[in-house]
């Protein structure tokens, strides 16, 4: 992922994989997401699509604790 001075953020994909599911994500900071068996290691890039204006189409890093 690019940052540009405006803030802006450009993600750039060749790959897709196939669609999962999160049960829920919450407003944390940082967001915290529940996936059951979706097989995700840290690092992985997501592509989110979701009903909140503000998160959808947005590209994500997953981080595991």
């Amino acid at each position: 992922m690019v940052k540009l001075p405006n803030g802006a953020k450009v993600a750039i994909s060749a790959v897709f994989s196939a669609v999962k599911a999160l049960a829920d994500v919450s407003n944390a900071d940082p967001a915290v997401a529940d996936s059951e068996g979706h097989g995700f290691t840290s690092g992985n890039i997501l592509l989110l699509e979701s009903g909140w204006e503000e998160l959808n189409e947005r590209a994500v890093r997953v981080a595991t604790h």
